[in-house]
């Protein structure tokens, strides 16, 4: 393989990454959040509860991109893929 081919690979490598987990993650978390603006009329309880859960969740998928950026940054701290030398 030539180098625009494995760059090409490498990108659609990150498109359906991003696709796959961290969209379809932030979707499911939008669609928790809608949730709990119906629990609100029900039980303030029951709403921090789901908020609790969406926030972890929201965590959970900012370590996720912050690792995949790692990975591309070739595993050293503070290299991003713009940035390599």
């Amino acid at each position: 393989m030539n180098s625009d081919s494995l760059e090409s690979a490498a990108t659609h490598e990150v498109e359906r990454d991003l696709h796959d987990r961290t969209i379809q993650a932030l979707y499911g978390v939008m669609l928790q959040m809608e949730n709990c603006t119906h629990l609100l009329e029900e039980s303030s309880s029951k709403t921090r509860a789901e908020l609790d859960v969406a926030i972890d969740k929201v965590n959970a998928i900012i370590g996720d991109v912050r690792n995949r950026i790692y990975e591309l940054g070739g595993g050293k701290p503070g290299r991003t893929p713009k940035n390599r030398e």
